[in-house]
């Protein structure tokens, strides 16, 4: 039986047991690549490395080899060869800080560098001094000038706040309002320990941090804890977002200088137009349910900076539309150059019956081809469906 604080939600007061407050919150996972023609004598070291790490594996150098034969300074950080390296990248170099993947010779538009930075580092120092770490790297790999050092490129940054004071139950899922369909709970026998939205491009984890510690071995976010109002006698609880690069873009978020701009008005995105935790109301139109408390409370206590203005997330059926209108109208008009049509009402009206015609002699449905391309599309989102009616607003210049 639902009670009234499941139908109204609650007031937001001290003394209420479901008060949330933030103890941290922090950029936890970041992705970055570098673009450019890394140094010659870069690439001859790296080889040179390389072929040791081969030697001591295969046993035909010294039993154990100096660590300094493995190892190479990068912008004042020393990285350890390993093998094997992953596909489309040659080296792999590993420091407590981070993983650099690095091809010398990449093929075009794709990273030389690529810097998986671990979240002790990024909770340590913050995302904006380990931005700066990873674009002073370029000094030393490719050798040149820091104002000349590629732009890090963004191609993964994970969001999150940890918070205590609220615990999310299993009957809270069906008041969550999220863009993905996907959703999932996740128990430790008969306890709830966690929920996740979607699979794709942006995923949500809202989880029990304090049991995962336990099994991930990360007792050092405890001391992250301790700088905010942390009680070691309850759980604490992550609310996390995952964002890859085909989202990032879509919201315009390329660069590095980007994301240290526009970060805040990610994270409000994200909590309020992509997930958000609503009141159960009497109307069964769940959009129009407002925000809980809770929620709202937990979403204002991260601590990312100024917002800079909302975020408009472009996807990418509208990029496709727009490519598709201007070859549509390029191709249409040079069938009425040839047709000597001259109207767009002729065009059409001739090009309908030179359509049939050719379908009938193949002996296939026009809503059959259109079926096929549309399970390629995949299906239409809320945010995609407002094309159907302003597709005509698209430029097609």
């Amino acid at each position: 039986m639902s009670t009234s604080e499941d139908r109204q939600g609650w007031a937001p007061s001290n003394t209420h047991p479901s008060n949330p407050r933030s103890v941290a919150s922090c950029c936890d996972t970041l992705y970055l690549s570098l673009h450019g023609t890394i140094d010659g004598n870069v690439a001859k070291e790296l080889e040179r490395l390389r072929t040791k790490r081969r030697e001591k594996e295969l046993g035909k150098g010294k039993r154990s080899l100096p660590l300094a034969d493995i190892s190479i300074s990068f912008g004042g950080l020393q990285f350890l060869l390993e093998t094997p390296s992953p596909k489309g990248f040659h080296f792999r170099l590993e420091c407590e800080d981070m993983t650099l993947l690095i091809n010398p010779a990449p093929p075009a538009g794709t990273p030389s560098v690529h810097a998986q930075l671990r979240s002790v580092f990024l909770w340590r120092v913050g995302w904006k001094e380990a931005i700066r770490a990873v674009h002073q790297l370029g000094e030393s790999i490719y050798r040149v000038p820091f104002r000349s050092c590629p732009v890090p490129q963004v191609s993964r940054a994970d969001l999150c706040v940890d918070f205590q004071g609220w615990i999310p139950r299993q009957e809270d899922l069906d008041r969550f309002i999220c863009r993905a369909r996907y959703r999932q709970l996740h128990f430790d026998v008969t306890t709830c320990t966690g929920l996740t939205f979607g699979k794709g491009t942006i995923v949500a984890r809202l989880y029990d941090k304090t049991r995962e510690i336990v099994h991930s071995e990360k007792e050092w976010m405890r001391a992250a804890w301790e700088s905010g109002e942390y009680d070691e006698t309850a759980p604490v609880w992550r609310l996390e977002f995952q964002l890859r690069r085909q989202s990032l873009r879509e919201l315009g978020i390329s660069s590095a200088p980007d994301l240290l701009e526009k970060i805040a008005d990610l994270w409000n995105y994200a909590t309020e137009k992509w997930l958000r935790l609503t009141v159960r109301m009497q109307t069964s139109h769940k959009e129009r349910w407002p925000m809980e408390p809770a929620w709202d409370s937990i979403r204002r206590s991260a601590n990312f900076g100024d917002s800079v203005g909302e975020l408009v997330r472009v996807r990418r059926q509208e990029h496709r539309m727009e490519h598709t209108l201007r070859g549509l109208v390029g191709n249409l008009s040079s069938f009425a150059a040839l047709a000597r049509t001259g109207t767009l009402e002729k065009t059409l009206a001739t090009l309908e019956q030179v359509i049939e015609q050719r379908l009938f002699a193949k002996q296939v449905l026009f809503s059959d081809l259109v079926a096929a391309k549309t399970s390629r599309v995949g299906p239409v989102s809320p945010e995609e469906d407002a094309l159907k009616s302003s597709s005509a607003e698209l430029h097609i210049s």
